[in-house]
């Protein structure tokens, strides 16, 4: 059998050899190609599988990287603008603040209708109505003066850094004099305050909401 081998192979090497020179060549070429072609599968295939996820994690790395460099640059820009929504906040707490603190306020308005030259009937709380995360709190109110003291009362409320809204108003001419008649003035004064059992994300929004509530009570005292 061993001799049979011998010379088949013998055989094979004699056709070889009849073969053109450039054809011997290109066989011997394409054998060696087979051979580190297979060589390379068997011993460098998983470093390639291997190579291709190295390089995917790397450039999620890079993009990570990069994410950080930009909130590192901006870091600056984002700490300002921290600053102005905190200055935000508390300005938007004194228009509505974490309790209502009535009597202060009660005493606050009573002081500013008689700066304005009104007499005070009656000041005194009303209904307590819950709005979620804010409460509004009524106050009754009837005072007496002339158009022109009632007007500038009017307007000193409005300007309150706390909001009052005026709603429901009724004049009654009370008295004549040669100059001007005496009015009287029945209605309800609203103040808003958070409720203390309100998270930090209501606060946040009860924020905005006092801001709008501020606009519309400045207009409604201002038009009366």
């Amino acid at each position: 059998m061993a001799i049979g081998e011998n010379f088949d192979a013998q055989q094979l090497l004699q056709k070889l050899d009849r073969l053109p020179t450039f054809a011997r060549y290109g066989l011997l070429a394409g054998v060696a190609l087979a051979v580190v072609g297979l060589y390379l599968a068997v011993f460098f295939g998983g470093d390639q599988t291997q190579l291709h996820g190295l390089q995917t994690k790397r450039a999620k790395l890079e993009q990570s990287i990069q994410a950080s460099k930009a909130v590192a640059n901006n870091l600056e820009s984002f700490k300002k603008k921290r600053e102005e929504l905190q200055a935000q906040l508390r300005a938007a707490l004194e228009k509505l603040p974490e309790s209502s603190d009535l009597p202060a306020l009660l005493t606050n308005i009573t002081g500013l209708g008689k700066k304005s030259g009104l007499e005070i009937q009656t000041f005194k709380q009303g209904q307590k109505i819950d709005r979620g995360f804010y409460s509004e709190q009524q106050i009754l109110l009837e005072f007496s003066g002339p158009y022109h003291d009632i007007g500038l009362f009017f307007d000193r409320i409005a300007s309150l850094s706390r909001i009052v809204n005026l709603s429901d108003l009724t004049f009654t001419v009370e008295g004549e004099t040669a100059d001007t008649p005496t009015l009287l003035v029945k209605g309800t004064a609203a103040t808003f305050y958070f409720n203390e059992s309100s998270t930090g994300a209501g606060a946040g929004a009860g924020t905005g909401a006092g801001a709008g509530a501020g606009a519309g009570a400045a207009k409604t005292a201002g038009g009366e």
